[in-house]
C-alpha cells in the first residue's frame, strides 16, 4: 500500500524534464532533420505495434513501411491531474 501512495504522490509532483531530441525524414543518409523539444515523462521510438511482454506500445507502427514510429507521453497539466483531459 506504501509503494501506490508514494506512486501517487509523486505523479502529483513531478515535473517533466525538457528532452531535446532529433528527428531525421527521407532517405537513409539524408541531412533532412528537425530539433524538436518537449517537456517528456516517455518516449517510445519502435518499427512494431509490441514490445517485450506483448505491450502494445506502438499502435500505428507497420514493420513492412520501413518506418519507426514515436509515441511519447508529454507533460500533464495540473487539469488531467484532476482527471479533466486538455488538449493544450
Amino acid at each position: 500500500m506504501v509503494y501506490w501512495i508514494y506512486t501517487y504522490l509523486t505523479g502529483l509532483t513531478y515535473v517533466a524534464p525538457r528532452v531535446k531530441y532529433t528527428l531525421s525524414e527521407g532517405a537513409p543518409g539524408s541531412v533532412e532533420s528537425k530539433d524538436q523539444q518537449l517537456n517528456l515523462y516517455i518516449m517510445a521510438v519502435a518499427n512494431g505495434q509490441y514490445l517485450g511482454g506483448n505491450m502494445h506500445i506502438a499502435p500505428k507502427a507497420e514493420i513492412s513501411d520501413n518506418k519507426v514510429n514515436k509515441d511519447t507521453l508529454e507533460e500533464i497539466t495540473q487539469s488531467t491531474r484532476r482527471g479533466r483531459y486538455s488538449d493544450g
